[in-house]
């Protein structure tokens, strides 16, 4: 597992209301456009929110023994 990998698992994400760039992009390539029609917006916008389901229950289910790192204090 790479540093950057073992870094997501053990930080607790910061609390937005706001869709993160990295889900826009996976939705973008998932349906090949990068920006969704009038007529497409909720589907897409619905695909986006389910890629962060499927991803937060992704790194809810990974088991690491570090010990979590604090976003605020530098490590």
């Amino acid at each position: 597992m790479s540093k950057h990998q073992n870094a997501a698992i053990t930080s607790n994400p910061p609390a937005t209301g706001r869709k993160s760039a990295p889900l826009l992009f996976s939705s973008c390539k998932l349906s090949g456009f990068s920006r969704p029609s009038k007529q497409n917006e909720d589907a897409f916008n619905r695909a986006v929110d389910g890629v962060a389901q499927i991803a937060r229950e992704l790194l809810d289910s990974l088991v690491t023994n570090a010990p979590v790192r604090d976003r605020e204090r530098k490590q």
